[in-house]
């Protein structure tokens, strides 16, 4: 099978703080393929349950500030993803770093900046929106809840959550593509 991967082979990085350090690989294992499962999951249902939580009063109200929580989730598992997917194609042979390769790489940089912008959109609806944290709120923020604050917000998460289900759709079949396309 081949001797694995050892610690000096692999490139370390720093993703939240300097002192947190991810490997790329785990055990003989890339830690991309791995990560990459949570970004799927995250920044998919998410924007969907948001888009239905747009025109379904009830389900915003059950899930209140678990969208922020589950946007947030999404967020820092697509800024790992995109550096995990990084470290893996730097860690390739030349002669495996395709066009397919390269497109992957651009849409996954897209896709993991995406999710910081929708975790940004949802938080702000949901500081507009939430009847759990209102009087917290209207207390500290209550600008946000007045004025054309509510709707921009509305439209705003609108329109990011779609782009984000499209990114992420896209960056996904540009991986899959990548991986079961030969050449």
């Amino acid at each position: 099978m081949g001797e694995g991967f050892t610690g000096k082979d692999s490139r370390a990085l720093s993703v939240l703080c300097p002192s947190v350090r991810l490997h790329l690989f785990m055990t003989s294992l890339p830690l991309h393929p791995l990560v990459v499962h949570a970004v799927v999951v995250f920044l998919t249902v998410v924007p969907l349950l948001v888009l239905v939580s747009l025109v379904w009063r009830g389900l915003r109200d059950r899930l209140d500030w678990l969208l922020p929580v589950a946007a947030l989730v999404g967020a820092i598992s697509g800024l790992i993803t995109k550096e995990t997917g990084e470290d893996f194609e730097h860690s390739l042979p030349r002669t495996a770093i395709t066009p397919l390769v390269h497109d992957h790489t651009r849409m996954g940089d897209i896709a993991g900046l995406i999710g910081v912008v929708f975790f940004a959109a949802v938080l702000a609806w949901w500081l507009t929106t939430t009847k759990v944290a209102a009087p917290w709120v209207e207390a500290k923020l209550g600008w946000v809840r007045k004025g054309p604050w509510p709707v921009l917000a509305i439209a705003v998460v609108a329109v990011v959550s779609v782009v984000t289900l499209v990114l992420v759709v896209l960056a996904g079949h540009s991986g899959a593509t990548a991986v079961w396309t030969t050449n």
